[in-house]
């Protein structure tokens, strides 16, 4: 249940980062307190520490992208840390990890197709999240999480 969760979450969100280059704090909001609440209802009811550990250190990563957002002047969004530190919460650490790293992949082979093919300058912004959304799909299937049954 939780991966389709997060997969609607990363497509609406990808819809209003194109859109808007902005993702709401609202809507974020909702989804960080909410896999809060699922993460804290798991420790009640005894699913062990380390589970416990990868989403405080998932949340931890997107702290620190929203570190490299407030040096950067926002090269790197707030809504897109923020974002990582959903997917860091509902998912844990290491699948954060694999997905941000899968986004970072996709978004740079865009960006070279932009300069390259297109002639965009090197300032040109694009929207992240739906690069994250890519990845996360890529995750899936490399997890076999794709497959039915």
């Amino acid at each position: 249940m939780e991966k389709w969760i997060m997969g609607i979450f990363l497509i609406i969100g990808s819809v209003e980062d194109i859109r808007k280059k902005e993702i709401s704090g609202i809507y974020l909001g909702i989804f960080f307190l909410s896999g809060l609440a699922v993460r804290f209802i798991e420790l009640i009811f005894g699913n062990g520490i380390s589970p416990v550990v990868s989403w405080i250190a998932g949340c931890a990563a997107g702290a620190v992208l929203a570190g490299a957002a407030k040096l950067t002047r926002e090269a790197i969004g707030y809504g897109d840390a923020l974002t990582a530190a959903v997917l860091g919460v509902w998912l844990g650490f290491p699948a954060l990890i694999e997905i941000l790293f899968l986004a970072l992949l996709l978004s740079a082979v865009y960006s070279a197709w932009l300069i390259f093919v297109k002639s965009t300058g090197r300032k040109y912004k694009i929207a992240f999240l739906p690069f994250l959304a890519a990845g996360y799909l890529i995750w899936l299937l490399l997890a076999g999480e794709g497959k039915s049954g």
